[in-house]
């Protein structure tokens, strides 16, 4: 048997090349893992998991992927071939399967690749190589070679193996492999059902599948070696000393009469197991069946088989490197339970310091979402039947705090000197390193130890003190130590949900006060960056679990105040508090400052949100997105760098008229760039549920009476009647469970229309969807996910399928999802509240133009979240206000902030004595730390809260006033501010980029762009610290040493570009106060970009 691969071409001897400067290798006493080709420099082994990239992922979303985790860190990336999710029926992006079907056969054959499918795998292996990452190829799911978790059929015999194996090591020489995929040696398909019912999985017959694998790691190494033979020249010679880098992906134990599931126990005599791994999964209790083994699978407790695969040698008595390669995934359920808590960035830096310390040679991280590619939105790839519990897209989550953690940890271990004689040693710990049973909960307490020759580290997952005894930590070294201990309490209210976080930095530190950050949905846990400022500040900092009000944070912060008193041994009255929080937190910012008295001196209130946000400000984006969603790409050409700048250009008159009333609406014409009805809709998706349940009959009144646009004879109305989607279809299959709930119903493909994503207009989010007999009688009323990958309705509500009988349709309609885009025009307020965007649905003469609703719903909605406080404007004497406002926020916008200073103003307060503003150009609506694929057009701006946090206090304390505010104007509700530093206020630096001269150019390729950025601070705001380049638009930016801090800078670089396309080259600029140029914190940036035209 041979694989059938006529028609494939040989990979590049560049690719190769790329591929062999990324190859791995065990370190030379085979406890780390380096580059085969740097083998005496240090190397962390920092992964992620990526099982479904080359299946679900256009080249372009995975050049995002990629280029973010390159910009973190990462240098290796795991992803499948024969992928887990419809890996062999549901082609990849490019419209691929990766295997064909042989004549007369029932299933692909793993001999007959298709050379398309790998074509998109070379595509993605090279770009990876050329960012410095490792693909780490998985050959196969394990449910095709075993069954697996699924009950798959399976695929391979020992020679299918081998061949296939070999196919892809003499494809791919020099990558790292992965085999196994969620399995063991040890299988019976039914073996994970049994065990999750309870029976004894002991009388079970297992097979040994092992022959299989030793096959595929035959293959590989055979392939490799064919493949060494044609490398051309000195890339041979480099190469023959390379041995194929494999390893072993187990699941849990499952069967306790069996080994456990760690690589080196399942194949005890394989020399080919360059890399020992095991996976500590997702369970956050024992689970079953209790045995030896169940430690494998108690996530907590992941240190353990880390500890004992390091004791375990190779046959020959080398030792391994080990990894746990599949520990606790960021953002997802215990155990992929919805009912259950998240494993969160605390739970990931623990494990991870935990098993790096125990001797892991690395880390590599997950997401629930990412491994799985999981995009709600996708019509050919949206979520798989059974998925485990993802709930948010993929790319909302590439920057969740965690893949910041992880590489920190890689910068740290690098950094230290004598990497390769670190050894992990719990024995210098002298006090109680908190050593648990590994079958009793809350393993992540532990205390560890790990030391080389020149230093030694111990990692306290929750603070606290310890003893050590210096002379075994560094025998033969004078010790020096050095400390950055923060002191966690964490307490709660009794008969309350409310929890809550301080944590104390040290007293030679601390400066009298601390920060508080609110928001609704925050968990108790800080951010560290949050903490790390405070501390730098001299404050510690108090966090809450999020709910609505302020009474919460109120009382825990008086709390706090007894707790640091006695800490720190000073009066409680004596330590000032300030508190800051954004979109929804910003309500309860105005909420506390408007309302309490003593609690807090200072306030920052960002991105801030008005009493009608919700729902009048989703309403009116959404309407915006949904009628202009056939002209974003040229409203989009219009507004970028280099644009005509005029988006009015070339719409119809009523497309030009709705963008005439978005804009009126204060959502900012230059955020256009990167506005699409998907993002514009998104928050009305959410919230058209809401306005339905306190305004019923709207929606009929919308599509029946005059006044209303759904009845209206004009082009919007008949937009929005196009749009209105009442139907039935044909229920093909109902797919139900063993207790006879459905979990699917199979519907033939809905009807679409030009023009029209109909996967958003009509959704399960969007419409609402009911099942009718054969009488037209409703049987039952449906909640849940459609995906138009397979036309399958998901219900997220039990229906019995009994209810269902032949010749039943389901029904959707949704008239309330579309009438609600126009909600805000019937919300219209009384002229005297001083809402300036209403005024174009008023007549000259003040009379409303649309019918106003009986209910008047955001008012209602934002009292609660601020607790009852009504905006009003009337601060606590002598409280202080900095508003931090982003010019490109589409969620809260920045006319906002305007209005409110209004408020203030007719309430009496004195805004220069009280209040400040600082606005800033090229920042959205989201905090915390951006990646590289927001980095091309935003800036991160929590440096702004650290500052303005800074300011409020020293003006609290020291009388010292802020800079003046931003001064802005306000046309048409579009907030802009000057270009000059002199005139501009606020703290943000400005730059200006031009290319050749100018804001667009258009070159040939090869040919030489010279770049001039000049950039300024704002008198009295400090100092540029920080320029940085990014020539390809990439969002990945290159820092120019800057020597000495300066006022203004006028700088010129080039560069050559040598394919053709269009590029948004950036320049950022940052400032900070003190003029420090190694500052970690605040950093005030801003950018500008040009457009360059390569032909």
């Amino acid at each position: 048997m041979t694989v059938t691969a006529t028609q494939f071409t040989r990979r590049s001897d560049e690719d190769i090349a790329a591929s062999f400067a990324v190859a791995l290798a065990p370190s030379t006493d085979g406890r780390f893992v380096v580059r085969h080709n740097a083998p005496n420099e240090s190397f962390f082994y920092l992964g992620d998991t990526a099982w479904e990239l080359f299946h679900r992922l256009s080249y372009e979303e995975a050049e995002v992927f990629l280029r973010n985790r390159a910009e973190k860190g990462f240098n290796v990336v795991m992803a499948v071939v024969l992928a887990e999710q419809r890996g062999l029926d549901l082609p990849n992006r490019e419209g691929h399967l990766p295997l064909f079907t042989p004549p007369g056969s029932a299933l692909p054959s793993p001999t007959h690749p298709n050379p398309d499918y790998f074509l998109f795998i070379d595509r993605i292996v090279a770009l990876a190589a050329s960012l410095g990452i490792a693909i780490a190829i998985v050959p196969t799911w394990g449910c095709h070679i075993n069954g697996g978790l699924h009950r798959s059929p399976v695929l391979f015999d020992e020679e299918s193996a081998y061949e296939y194996a070999k196919f892809l090591g003499q494809r791919y020489p020099f990558q790292p492999f992965v085999l196994g995929g969620d399995t063991n040696r040890w299988w019976n398909e039914e073996l994970p059902f049994a065990a999750g019912e309870g029976q004894d999985v002991r009388k079970l017959t297992m097979t040994d599948w092992g022959p299989i694998t030793e096959a595929m790691a035959k293959g590989i190494q055979d392939g490799e070696g064919l493949a060494k033979q044609t490398l051309a020249g000195s890339l041979q010679e480099r190469a023959e000393s390379y041995k194929s880098f494999i390893t072993y992906h187990s699941t849990q134990g499952w069967n306790p009469d069996y080994p456990c599931a760690m690589a080196s126990v399942q194949f005890p005599d394989a020399e080919w197991l360059s890399l020992d791994c095991v996976q500590s999964g997702h369970s956050d209790e024992l689970m079953h069946p209790p045995s030896a083994h169940i430690d494998m699978w108690f996530a907590r407790n992941s240190y353990i088989p880390v500890r004992q695969m390091y004791s375990h040698s190779l046959p020959n008595g080398k030792p391994r490197p080990v990894i746990d390669l599949e520990p606790h995934y960021e953002a997802t359920h215990y155990h992929f339970d919805p009912s259950r808590p998240m494993w969160n960035a605390d739970d990931i830096r623990a494990g991870g310091w935990q098993a790096l310390f125990s001797g892991a040679c690395g880390y590599t991280y997950g997401v629930n979402s990412i491994w799985q590619m999981y995009n709600a939105f996708s019509t050919t790839h949206g979520p798989n039947q059974g998925t485990t519990s993802a709930e948010t897209n993929w790319f909302y989550e590439l920057d969740l705090p965690g893949s910041f953690h992880v590489g920190v940890m890689r910068k740290i271990m690098l950094s230290l000197p004598n990497y390769f004689s670190r050894v992990p040693d719990q024995d210098f710990i002298v006090s109680s390193t908190n050593e648990l049973d590994p079958h009793v909960r809350a393993g992540d307490k532990l205390v560890t130890g790990t030391r080389a020759d020149e230093w030694a580290l111990v990692h306290l997952p929750y603070g606290g003190s310890i003893s050590i005894d210096l002379a075994k930590a560094l025998p033969g070294n004078e010790p020096s130590i050095w400390r950055a201990c923060i002191h966690l309490i964490s307490g709660y209210f009794v008969n309350t949900t409310t929890r809550f976080n301080v944590y104390l930095p040290p007293k030679s530190v601390w400066g009298g006060r601390f920060f508080q950050h609110s928001y609704p949905l925050n968990t108790q846990n800080a951010t560290d960056d949050d903490i790390g400022f405070a501390a730098e500040a001299g404050a510690y900092v108090v966090q809450v679990l999020g709910q609505t009000g302020y009474r919460h944070e109120a009382a825990s912060a008086k709390q706090s105040r007894l707790i640091a008193a006695n800490y720190y041994g000073v009066s409680a009255d004596s330590i000032k508090g300030y508190m800051f929080g954004g979109s929804g937190g910003s309500f309860q910012v105005v909420g506390a400052a408007e309302s309490t008295e003593g609690v807090w001196q200072g306030f920052v209130p960002y991105v801030l949100a008005f009493p009608r946000s919700i729902p009048d400000a989703n309403s009116a984006i959404a309407l915006g997105g949904l009628v202009l969603q056939d002209v974003t790409p040229s409203l989009s050409d219009a507004v970028l760098p280099g644009g005509s700048g005029d988006p009015y250009a070339g719409l119809s008159p009523m497309q030009a008229a709705v963008l005439h009333e978005t804009s009126s609406n204060g959502i900012p014409l230059f955020a256009w760039d990167a506005l699409n009805y998907t993002q514009a809709s998104q928050l009305l998706r959410g919230f058209w549920t809401v306005i339905r349940n306190f305004d019923a009959t709207y929606s009929d009144d919308f599509w029946s009476k005059p006044g209303y646009l759904g009845t209206e004879n004009s082009d919007l109305g008949n937009y929005l009647r196009d749009h209105r989607r009442i139907d039935s279809v044909a229920i093909a299959k109902v797919d139900s469970n063993t207790t006879g709930y459905v979990t699917s119903l199979r519907v033939p493909s809905l009807n679409r229309q030009k023009g029209l994503i109909e996967q958003t207009i009509v959704a399960g989010d969007t419409a609402d969807w009911v099942i009718v007999n054969n009488k037209d009688q409703v049987v039952a009323n449906l909640t849940g996910v459609l995906h138009y990958n397979n036309f399958t309705f998901v219900p997220s509500n039990a229906i019995l399928a009994s209810v269902i009988s032949g010749g039943s349709k389901l029904r959707y309609d949704n008239s309330y999802y579309i009438a609600a885009h126009a909600y805000h025009c019937y919300q219209v307020p009384d002229a005297a509240e001083g809402y300036y965007v209403y005024d174009q649905y008023r007549f000259p003469n003040g009379t409303d133009m649309y019918p106003r609703r009986p209910v008047t719903i955001g008012p209602i909605m934002s009292s609660a979240t601020t607790g009852g406080a009504l905006f009003s404007g009337s601060i606590r004497a002598g409280a202080k206000m900095i508003f931090v406002s982003n010019l490109l926020d589409v969620n809260a916008y920045p006319w906002n902030v305007d209005w409110y200073l209004q408020r203030m103003r007719s309430s009496g307060i004195d805004l220069g004595a009280q209040a400040r503003v600082y606005s800033q150009q090229h920042a959205d609506h989201f905090d915390g730390r951006i990646g590289s694929f927001a980095a091309r057009r935003v800036v991160r701006y929590d440096p702004y809260l650290w500052q303005a946090l800074a300011d409020v206090a020293n003006w609290v304390e020291n009388g010292t006033e802020p800079p003046q505010s931003s001064q802005y104007t306000v046309d048409n509700a579009q907030i802009a501010v000057p270009n000059d530093p002199a005139t501009r206020g606020g703290i943000q630096p400005v730059v200006t980029l031009t290319a050749n001269s100018l804001k667009r150019v258009q070159v040939a390729a090869g040919q030489l762009v010279t770049f001039s950025a000049v950039a300024a601070v704002v008198p009295g705001t400090g100092s540029l610290v920080r320029l940085e380049w990014d020539f390809e638009g990439t969002g990945v930016y290159t820092t120019s040493d800057m020597t000495v801090a300066a006022q203004s800078l006028n700088v010129s670089s080039s560069h050559t570009y040598n394919s053709k396309g269009t590029y948004y080259a950036a320049v950022r600029v940052a400032s900070n106060r003190d003029a420090k140029l190694n500052e970690e914190y605040v950093l005030n940036y801003n950018l500008d970009r040009v457009r360059v035209v390569v032909k």
